[in-house]
């Protein structure tokens, strides 16, 4: 078994993947393809995830900064309450009721 773990580490490292826990992924009784599905799976998801770090960095934008960091006592014309109604989108449902209702109005 040793031999077959050796060739699948060099296998993954040639296709250029990550390294996965095998024993994680065979210890929750799945047969082989399903844990093949998942260790593809989650190589996917790391190799999107690489690329989109990868085009953060090239893109050359400031420092990546999330809403929690946001300094609500710099800008006192916003609410922190209308800051995090933003970031949830919940606007858009509303925008969306306001259309449809305007629309019908109109006929």
């Amino acid at each position: 078994m040793n031999k077959r773990l050796q060739t699948v580490n060099q296998l993954t490292s040639a296709l250029r993947l990550k390294q996965l826990n095998y024993n994680e992924l065979f210890s929750d009784g799945l047969t082989p393809l399903e844990s093949v599905e998942i260790y593809l799976k989650e190589q996917l998801r790391l190799r999107e995830e690489r690329a989109t770090e990868l085009r953060i960095k090239r893109s050359s934008l400031p420092a990546r900064k999330t809403i929690g960091e946001f300094d609500f006592g710099f800008q006192r014309s916003i609410t922190k309450e209308q800051m995090l109604r933003l970031a949830d989108c919940s606007w858009i449902d509303d925008a969306l009721q306001y259309h449809v209702f305007r629309t019908a109005k109109r006929r």
